[in-house]
């Protein structure tokens, strides 16, 4: 009963708005949703299209040492990357910046660590730009 109210202040604030509204749907939305018109790319990738997208973009702007090292302290021995949740990768980072110093040593550097975190934010920020420049499209 409470979601059928939540649903009607919903419908009604769309109507009587103005202004524009933007809806995000995160990692969670259902692969099932297509993005392409023949259905094959998901709208949002998952979780674990999500990492191999960060991966990639990591690997081509250099920071390939860095992303390995934190990888090396979030993923168990034997466990895949595709099994390891970006979200947990970014808290890391984040947790490993907070405490790291300017003149540190190797790719632990604070300076390094910002920038993954930067590229690591950028491409979740891209994904969804994809999709917000697909709505605008149709």
């Amino acid at each position: 009963m409470q979601i059928e109210s939540h649903l009607e202040h919903f419908t009604a604030c769309i109507r009587e708005s103005r202004r524009p509204l933007g809806i995000f749907l995160g990692a969670g939305c259902p692969k099932s949703i297509s993005g392409s018109a023949d259905g094959a790319d998901p709208l949002i990738p998952d979780t674990k299209g999500m990492t191999l997208s960060v991966r990639d973009r990591v690997i081509r702007q250099g920071y390939e040492d860095t992303w390995e090292v934190v990888l090396d302290q979030v993923k168990p021995e034997g466990v895949d990357l595709e099994d390891i949740n970006i979200e947990k990768i970014l808290s890391q980072v984040r947790g490993l910046s907070q405490y790291s110093r300017e003149d540190g040593e190797g790719s632990l550097q604070k300076e390094n660590l910002e920038a993954l975190e930067y590229e690591i934010c950028e491409e979740i920020v891209d994904l969804g730009a994809c999709l917000e420049v697909r709505n605008h499209a149709s």
